[in-house]
């Protein structure tokens, strides 16, 4: 194949690419449904931040809710909450935006080099689709892979001034806000950037944490009680056998090590100490995020902010190899790889978007809410008699941020319960109160399940035994509709 047909070649399958990623961004905005047990969770922390409510919490305090994300996420996913009010779609909108700006922002740092941007547009666009719902659910996934993305144009085009300096800390220090381990994807460019510059270390250093801490001075975001909770989760185990089914990812994200290495002693003759820093470093920050990524909750997903560097570093393996055959191979088997998964994965990710389902769960919550006026509503979770039927209870309950939306409670989150229950954390005593209490006069439990029963993903019943008795006792359910119980309280 001459070069100018692979390169049109590269260039179509971009487009493919990049046109199937927009297609799963916008059909998700629209989707009124959730695919992740976290996204209600993020929305519903988002609203109660707009309206004063503190996001980290004492592991001991009744409201067993806090979620660890850095407060840039939260900032981030709350706008269109602000803007629209809330809503399926507007919680979402944020991240279909942070997802949509991806393609163009890895064009801009490839584009200089024609006969090979369509390709490395087709290898990083279908990592995206490999990572598919994360890049467009809400997480700070995508938001944090935009961050690199910025600091990789302003670090790898030229180290001249000290404007990109402090630009490059803003970004690192966003990326720390976003997740705290967000340092980790930027080590690649720092290595770069201030090579032969190290006295601009100190100047970048005041930029990240001067924008990492900033969030910190609204009282929404308590920071000692944001670390206390770092402590606790670092202990969780690593499942370090989940490798192995990262294997074909990792083998991905090292195309561009590959490349490098086809380039052979040309490339190698044509390189710096400088870039070869800058490419062993990005094969070491990789490896690190290991760490964070086989842990309980974490995946293969960690390694997504690397993609920019990754883009960056396929531009400059070709550039030093001078795109040689055996270079140009490496990477089209690559982006055939990716390309032949994406599409199981999308189209698994098309078959979890029930739609009619989806929109007649909206409806209920809302009836049920506009049929008990003047009570708080809250949604809770429970065990259905079959596996199966685990499964659906839990999928149901990631409507849970509804209620949270027309002003009513939001007190227990299932999934934050079990990662408290498997630190070890006590059961709050005053949580159990509010249930005797009837602090929520309303609760919806997906149909036919046993109200705050659950064997967690931990394979530990998620709640105490006291709470079962507690509800059972001042609760009862006053009806059954499609996809919910009624559970209203025992007045006395």
């Amino acid at each position: 194949m001459n070069g100018r047909l692979a390169a049109r070649v590269g260039d179509g399958l971009a487009l493919l690419a990049v046109a199937a990623f927009a297609l799963a961004a916008v059909s998700y905005l629209l989707y009124q449904g959730y695919v992740d047990h976290g996204e209600a969770v993020m929305s519903a922390m988002a609203w109660r931040m707009l309206h004063g409510a503190k996001v980290y919490l004492p592991f001991d305090d009744p409201d067993q809710i806090t979620n660890l994300y850095g407060p840039l996420t939260f900032l981030w996913h709350s706008w269109p909450l602000a803007l629209f009010g809330g809503g399926v779609s507007a919680s979402k909108a944020a991240a279909t935006v942070a997802a949509l700006l991806l393609p163009p922002a890895i064009w801009l740092i490839v584009r200089k080099d024609p006969a090979i941007t369509g390709w490395v547009m087709a290898l990083t666009t279908g990592l995206l689709i490999i990572h598919l719902a994360f890049p467009v659910v809400i997480r700070p996934d995508s938001l944090l892979t935009l961050m690199v993305a910025t600091a990789t144009l302003l670090a790898a085009r030229d180290t001249e001034g000290m404007g990109r300096t402090i630009l490059i800390g803003v970004a690192i220090g966003a990326g720390i806000g976003i997740k705290i381990h967000g340092a980790l994807y930027f080590a690649p460019l720092a290595i770069y950037h201030f090579w032969g510059h190290w006295r601009r270390i100190p100047v970048m250093g005041v930029a990240s944490v001067a924008v990492a801490l900033a969030p910190f001075a609204l009282p929404m975001f308590p920071l000692k009680e944001y670390l206390a909770w770092f402590g606790p989760m670092a202990g969780k185990e690593n499942d370090w056998p989940y490798l192995l089914a990262m294997a074909e990812l990792l083998a991905l994200y090292a195309t561009p090590l590959l490349v490098w290495a086809l380039g052979g002693r040309r490339a190698l003759a044509a390189t710096t100490l400088r870039e070869r820093l800058y490419a062993g470093t990005y094969a070491a920050a990789m490896v690190l995020v290991l760490y964070p990524a086989t842990k309980t909750g974490g995946g293969g997903h960690y390694l997504m902010p690397f993609l920019p560097v990754a883009a960056d570093q396929l531009r400059r393996a070709f550039a030093a190899g001078g795109s040689t055959a055996r270079q140009r191979a490496g990477l089209m088997v690559a982006v055939l790889v990716a390309l032949v998964t994406d599409w199981q994965c999308e189209r698994r990710f098309f078959k979890k978007l029930e739609w009619e389902k989806s929109r007649a769960v909206v409806a209920e919550i809302e009836k049920i809410m506009d049929d008990y006026p003047g009570e708080t509503v809250q949604m809770g979770i429970g065990r259905t008699p079959t596996d199966t039927g685990d499964q659906l209870s839990i999928h149901y309950y990631t409507w849970r941020n509804l209620p949270v939306y027309r002003g009513n409670p939001f007190t227990i989150d299932a999934a934050i319960v079990m990662e408290l229950h498997k630190l070890g954390m006590p059961f709050p005593a005053e949580a159990v109160h509010r249930f005797e209490r009837c602090d929520t006069r309303i609760w919806l439990i997906p149909k036919d399940g046993e109200p705050f029963r659950l064997w967690g993903y931990y394979y530990q019943e998620a709640f105490p035994e006291e709470v079962r008795t507690a509800f059972q006792g001042h609760y009862v359910k006053a009806e059954s509709r499609t996809f919910f119980d009624v559970w209203k309280c025992r007045d006395r």
